[in-house]
């Protein structure tokens, strides 16, 4: 099933993207905001934000928006396997870090498998649109903050997310959405452009 939703201005920065449930997500927005306790100079994510890239597009065409759209099409997606955030850590490793993160894990190994494929199927309609293939292997994670830069209290950040724990609710994840993410004065503001279930 597809739902369409309004698309105003010009194409933008679009990505393909799971949402997780709002107890899940709740329950990052709380490791969050202990986090961000130690006061480092972190951009961290709002709740609302809080999602898993399945590929990342960047800035794309109308003509390639128009096709992208319509690539899924109305061919089973395998959706409804279930996820939960687990484990924290950042890129390109928590001792030099410049995005903070927790890690995704499927219910069953089958779920992380149906994740995978899903994902791969992604990157297929990003080439189809014209975009190169990425360049380094999928990691499925979800984002809770980007270091702008580094200070004495991101050292305790780290130290906090090596010692802490993260073994979020489950989602059931039922649509796949394709984003338009556009700059505002409150940081990034998420569009959902498209739902497919």
């Amino acid at each position: 099933m597809n739902n369409q939703h309004h698309l105003s201005g010009p194409p933008h920065r679009c990505f393909f993207a799971l949402k997780f449930s709002p107890e899940a997500t709740a329950y990052l927005a709380n490791i969050i905001n202990h986090l961000r306790q130690h006061n480092a100079d972190v951009a961290w994510t709002p709740q609302r934000n809080i999602h898993l890239t399945l590929r990342f597009l960047g800035e794309i065409t109308d003509e390639q928006l128009r096709r992208v759209r319509a690539l899924p099409g109305t061919a089973p997606l395998g959706l409804g396997f279930a996820l939960r955030a687990s484990g924290l850590g950042a890129f390109p490793t928590l001792r030099s870090a410049r995005v903070l993160w927790a890690g995704v894990e499927g219910e069953t190994p089958d779920h992380r498998q149906q994740l995978g494929t899903l994902q791969q199927r992604a990157e297929e309609w990003a080439r189809e649109i014209g975009l190169r293939p990425e360049g380094k292997r999928y990691i499925p994670h979800l984002t809770l903050g980007r270091v702008r830069n580094p200070s004495p209290g991101l050292r305790s950040v780290v130290d906090a997310m090596t010692t802490g724990e993260c073994y979020s609710p489950l989602s059931t994840i039922g649509q796949l959405l394709l984003v338009r993410s556009v700059l505002s004065e409150r940081g990034a503001e998420y569009q959902v452009l498209e739902e497919w279930e």
